[in-house]
């Protein structure tokens, strides 16, 4: 890649407050807390909400569009308030807090704040996709001693929170559309002649102070400072792997706001300040390691009365793959954690989708995600009691791990002309069954692979026991062969045991269920209960084993009594004979045939892969089928060679199989034979796949909407890429599933994007370079996800440019009709789409393809539509 845009930790500055940046700057150990004199501007731009509900409704487009909407507005407004020396100290959505310090700070906080409503009553009327939209801005101000905290440890996030934060935020909740109200306490110091009628507890601003601006406040010095220490890690790592600000992207997101209650009485008690600065460092603490446990991201901090609010997102710089169930156990940690503190817990999660990327003038940026599945996320925040988490059914049915729910009466939240459904979310209640990937799809391609199963089977059912790895990427059937092979075996009992990224640091933490689940205990019995059925069990098959009760006792989590001979073990054997003896002692409770099932194992924790490891050794003489899944990842559990594996990789199932399959699991409805080709194309060979693409075909969706569980597991894949490679295979995708990468480089000459002697090299696993100019997705659905994420701006200036480029390099454009009227049509360039949509489909009616010619003609006449005279 040429020239890629690398962020030094200087650049860095644009995201921190002059505040934290000053903070850095003082002598070390600073302390937590600060006590700020000045004047806090709470402003809010009024009708966003309902314009967002509005723009939902267009999808992406629309989420874009707003973003787009409030970027270009939040950038006037703020070039106000910068030059009277306000600091920016928290981004909110569709709000911003200002900070103003120094020598008449209520005096330039009013002159701002004016200002900027005086300006957003020129730039508030807008004309939008989904017709004319009226912004309006409220303003609440406040002066006196505000109390700031720098806490956390996977970084340091300001917090402003306390009595003054609260009466700020009162004010602004006081002041309407259009209207700055101002605190007794401000008041005060603005000459009278600025200040109107009271207002409940504020007072109305009803003019300007005199006098220019007073300048912007000067930068503070960086030299030497961990600017990005005070940044949340996900936004730190995806700014400082060279990120460009300009390039935003769709995405699809899980929201969590979780507000905290109870900082005003807690700073207004004797020595407040260090009670409220332990009792914020806990909670972030919980809040940031139950984030990165969870593989979510920690976004910001805001203002509350009486607290403030965390916004949490799970898909944004990158994705999981599992973004939702992430999203309700870091909830649930995070509430579970709190219960008894001294500051209350509400928390609301939704999932949607949102534009996400960089935002704000030059001078004072942020990373963000704008989108209708954000606000609502704050409302169920809202609307839950303290101590619960609210989560809509966007969330909890993507969530592999089942919770305790209780479904709400629907109710009505801002913004939203319907009622809302939502489920109050409770303690996890077990894993959800391995999903049916492609249940009404009938096992095809999969012959010599359910016959080795089959065979394993049969050889373990006379004590000649085996492990089978089953191989391959998500999607490729690996569950399916499992329920294949359980539904021809009912006689054989399974258990079965799931691994996942969350439980990769706890030690037998997937062994422990399906060991308990032998001895008859409940996974959930508490460690006396498992204690004193496993000592039972002993005590009735595996006498000669007691004294190694303790070591048993380990990976099953159970509380048993010391023994001598476990106390008497050296550290350096006792993991051995822990292994030695589980195995042992499970060979004579589980004599079988047994089939033991271990999924996703390329998570599995040391401790149990080498405990399974154990097993796979002791399987020659043992009724026993033991089967692991994973992926091509080489970690968590690999079957060791001496333990003879037979390893099954699943490679993707040929045309004619998945042919075959759709036409079995349509026979009551077929489907047209185009469509079944586009899909069998599209599905390139995973089953998952190709039952998702056929769901969506089936619904009002239709089959070119991307379905969202092949878009987690393909964006999972592109996310691991540098943001300069992922670009480029972003703008790639435009080209199509196929295409000429000399044309690649033409489209981007003149950026600093153009392809350099690596990039294929570096994008292998997405690309393949065929002969000389032409590359090739791996896949259609990588090609798919990489081109949702684009922006459609991106999206309307790309397609022109390759247009434009097979124009100019084209001595018969004629000849690629159908590649033209598809570009230009993208690139909102109409008439060259009418012209080349006709074209291509009288080319195509005259092979008699008539499907593509009707293809082609559909193109003409939606370009036709918007061509003057046609």
């Amino acid at each position: 890649m040429a020239g890629p845009d690398r962020m030094a930790a200087a650049d860095l500055r644009p995201y921190l407050p002059r505040l934290t940046i000053e903070w850095l700057a003082a002598p070390q150990p600073a302390p937590r807390w600060r006590a700020v004199e000045g004047t806090l501007a709470f402003v809010d731009i009024s009708g966003f909400t309902s314009m967002t509900e509005r723009l939902a409704a267009r999808g992406k487009v629309g989420a874009e569009e707003m973003s787009d909407i409030l970027d270009r507005s939040f950038g006037e407004l703020l070039a106000i308030s910068d030059a009277d020396g306000a600091d920016l100290i928290k981004w909110g959505g569709d709000a911003v807090l200002l900070l103003f310090r120094g020598p008449d700070h209520a005096l330039r906080a009013a002159r701002a704040t004016w200002g900027m409503v005086r300006t957003m009553r020129r730039i508030g009327r807008l004309k939008t996709s989904v017709g004319l939209v009226r912004l309006r801005m409220s303003v609440g101000i406040h002066s006196g001693r505000f109390h700031f905290f720098l806490v956390g440890h996977l970084h340091r996030e300001l917090v402003l929170t306390g009595p003054a934060a609260t009466v700020t935020a009162r004010m602004e909740g006081i002041a309407e559309a259009g209207e700055v109200v101002v605190s007794p306490a401000t008041a005060e110091l603005l000459p009278a002649a600025l200040i109107g009628a009271p207002k409940l507890e504020g007072l109305l601003l009803r003019a300007a102070p005199h006098g220019p601006p007073a300048g912007p406040a000067a930068r503070p010095a960086i030299e030497g400072l961990d600017l990005a220490a005070c940044l949340p890690v996900a936004i730190r790592e995806h700014l400082l792997s060279g990120a460009l600000i300009s390039e935003a992207e769709h995405r699809p997101i899980t929201a969590c706001f979780i507000e905290f209650r109870g900082t005003d009485a807690l700073l207004a008690a004797p020595g407040g300040e260090e009670a409220t600065s332990e009792a914020l460092e806990r909670l972030m603490d919980t809040v940031q390691g139950s984030a990165e446990t969870n593989g979510v991201s920690f976004f910001e901090t805001d203002i509350n009365q009486d607290g403030g609010k965390f916004m949490l997102i799970g898909g944004a710089p990158r994705t999981s793959g599992h973004d939702e169930e992430g999203m309700l156990r870091t909830a649930r940690d995070i509430l579970e954690a709190g219960q008894g503190g001294p500051l209350a817990l509400r928390l609301g999660v939704n999932a949607g989708r949102v534009f996400a990327g960089g935002f704000g003038p030059s001078f004072r940026r942020t990373y963000s995600v704008k989108g209708d599945a954000v606000n609502l996320a704050a409302r169920l925040m809202g609307k839950a009691p303290s101590g619960a988490v609210f989560a809509t059914a966007a969330v909890l049915d993507r969530s592999r791990t089942m919770f305790a729910t209780t479904a709400l009466e629907p109710f009505m939240v801002k913004g939203k002309a319907r009622p809302v459904q939502a489920w109050s979310v409770g303690p996890a209640a077990g894993v959800r069954a391995a999903h049916e990937e492609h249940a009404d799809l009938p096992l095809v391609g999969r012959q010599t692979e359910m016959a080795a199963l089959r065979e394993a089977l049969t050889a373990a059912r006379g004590s000649r026991g085996r492990i089978v790895e089953l191989i391959g990427e998500p999607g490729m059937g690996k569950s399916r062969l499992i329920s294949e092979l359980r539904a021809g075996a009912p006689d054989v009992p399974t258990v079965a045991a799931s691994c996942d990224a969350y439980g990769s640091n706890t030690p037998y933490l997937p062994l422990r269920g399906l060991l308990r689940s032998v001895i008859g205990v409940d996974p959930d019995a508490d460690a006396a209960a498992a204690g004193l059925r496993l000592s039972a069990c002993v005590d009735s098959v595996a006498p000669d084993l007691k004294p190694w009760l303790p070591l048993i006792a380990i990976p099953l989590d159970a509380a048993v009594a010391p023994t001598p001979e476990s106390d008497a073990l050296g550290e350096q054997f006792r993991k051995p004979r822990l292994e030695e003896t589980v195995s042992a002692f499970l060979g004579l409770v589980a004599p079988g045939p047994l089939l033991m099932v271990f999924d996703d194992v390329h998570w599995m924790d040391e401790a149990s892969a080498s405990l399974l490891g154990r097993l796979a050794a002791d399987l020659a003489s043992r009724a026993w089928l033991v089967i692991a899944l994973r992926t091509e990842a080489e970690r968590g559990f690999v079957a060791p060679p001496s333990s003879d594996p037979i390893s099954l990789r699943l490679a993707p199932i040929d045309p004619a199989a998945a042919t075959a399959a759709l036409v079995a699991a349509t026979e009551d409805a077929p489907l047209p034979d185009h469509v079944m080709e586009a899909l069998t194309a599209r599905a390139g060979g995973n089953p998952l796949f190709l039952q998702e693409l056929l769901a969506a075909a089936r619904s009002s969706r239709g089959s070119d909407e991307l379905p969202r569980s092949v878009e987690e597991v393909v964006a999972a894949q592109i996310d691991q890429l540098p943001p300069e490679d992922r670009r480029m295979l972003r703008y790639a995708a435009v080209l199509g599933t196929r295409f000429d990468g000399d044309l690649l480089e033409a489209v981007l000459a003149g950026t600093s994007d153009t392809p350099d002697g690596r990039t294929w090299e570096r994008l292998s696993e997405f690309l393949v370079r065929e002969s000389s100019p032409w590359v090739h997705f791996r896949h259609a659905l990588i090609r798919d996800t990489a081109y949702e994420g684009l922006a459609f701006r991106r999206r309307q200036e790309l397609h022109g440019r390759v247009g434009d480029a097979i124009l100019g390099r084209s001595r018969a454009p004629e000849e690629q009709a159908d590649v033209l009227s598809l570009h230009f049509l993208n690139a909102g360039r109409y008439p060259l789409a009418w012209r080349f949509g006709r074209i291509a489909g009288d080319r195509a009616r005259a092979a008699y393809a008539n499907v593509e010619a009707a293809e082609s003609y559909a193109r003409a006449l939606e370009a036709a539509r918007r061509v003057k005279d046609v």
